[in-house]
């Protein structure tokens, strides 16, 4: 059995269809890109006053197998690639990685946020994504998950949460690098973080040695701030 676990977990999608309706994000319209009905139900409101709502709007979906069929997909198609994922991942960071679970859950929406605190690992994946981008979502989202409990820490002294934020969102350029031969979709980043995101990719053909690169965009983003 693999590190990650796929399945369908209708509280999960409840919640995080609320939480995208009211979700403001700094780099992207996430409102833009979900059902008018379903944003004008939430929007503004706790979880519990659109709960029973949200579930007769997306009833239909709720009630086939179109969910845990999904899951098994995209679990199929992450078994293939989840050793060579997480091999590529500790050359990358250039160290051994403290492996541990992840539950990865379907969601209805458009966004795939993902936990990386404490023991409950996870992140989503969207049942409106090809299984092909679903994959890259995988990598995508767990890159950050790691990042996150490796890097953190050490960089809560050096850089706004912003600033990293702005770093581990562009760290992400390395899979079109790295991680290309597992990923037939470009890892495309949000437009405010193309030039960081060049910078990445071109500091790290350089040398190749995380650490270093983590030290360049450190400088890099203290000095533009």
């Amino acid at each position: 059995m693999g590190l990650v676990s796929f399945e369908f977990d209708i509280e999960k999608d409840l919640w995080n269809v609320w939480d995208s309706a009211n979700f403001v994000s700094p780099w992207a319209d996430v409102k833009g890109n979900m059902p008018k009905s379903i944003v004008e139900l939430c929007l503004g409101k706790k979880i519990s006053e659109c709960r029973e709502g949200l579930i007769k709007l997306n009833s239909r979906f709720y009630k086939s197998d179109v969910p845990v069929l999904f899951a098994k997909a995209a679990s199929v198609g992450w078994s293939e690639i989840e050793d060579k994922f997480f091999e590529k991942l500790e050359d990358v960071f250039g160290q051994k990685l403290v492996k541990t679970n992840i539950n990865c859950y379907v969601t209805t929406s458009p966004r795939c946020p993902y936990n990386f605190e404490g023991n409950d690992l996870w992140f989503m994946i969207s049942i409106h994504d090809p299984i092909y981008k679903v994959l890259k979502t995988c990598g995508h989202e767990i890159f950050h998950i790691y990042f996150h409990r490796i890097y953190e820490k050490e960089l809560s002294n050096k850089l706004s949460k912003s600033q990293f934020a702005d770093l581990k969102e562009s760290l992400t350029v390395l899979l079109n690098v790295e991680f290309k031969n597992l990923f037939i979709v470009r890892d495309k980043g949000y437009p405010v973080h193309q030039e960081l995101r060049t910078f990445i990719s071109e500091q790290w053909e350089r040398s190749k040695n995380f650490s270093e690169l983590i030290d360049k965009c450190v400088n890099r983003l203290t000095n533009d701030n």
